[in-house]
């Protein structure tokens, strides 16, 4: 259809000519109401950004000389929060005399990773920062 044929239809019906594909041969255009395809755009980039910032970067805190018990729970905590698509900060808090045995804090934070390794890889090695070790867990995309 030729361009001022498809105006007069557009003008006639009191809407907007819109080229859709500008790449393909001939030009593909639409006979629409531009701001509502203004809005639909906006509306679908709001809704992409919404589903981007779901994943959020959770934090689960633990002591070097924790029991089993206590450690399964944590584990099953970090689970859940990677099964959500979450990044999970797992820190271990050196309290007095604690911090002169960090060897036991990078073991405990070493066989987490290894049970955790199924589902999770770790983002950055343990590294110290005061009296808190830490390290940083992201979901495996399946």
């Amino acid at each position: 259809m030729a361009t001022a044929q498809a105006l007069g239809l557009a003008q006639d019906a009191g809407l907007d000519l819109v080229e859709v594909n500008a790449n393909s041969r001939p030009p593909i255009c639409k006979i629409i109401d531009f701001s509502k395809l203004l809005y639909e755009i906006h509306k679908q980039q709001k809704q992409e950004l919404r589903h981007e910032r779901q994943s959020r970067v959770k934090e689960v805190r633990l002591t070097s000389n924790i029991q089993m018990h206590d450690y399964d729970n944590k584990v099953s905590r970090i689970i859940r929060f990677l099964n959500k698509g979450h990044q999970t900060k797992v820190t271990i808090v050196l309290f007095g005399r604690n911090r002169m045995h960090s060897d036991l804090a990078y073991e405990l934070l070493g066989r987490m990773e290894k049970d955790l390794s199924e589902i999770a890889h770790p983002l950055t090695r343990p590294r110290a920062e005061g009296n808190r070790i830490s390290i940083l867990l992201s979901p495996v995309k399946r």
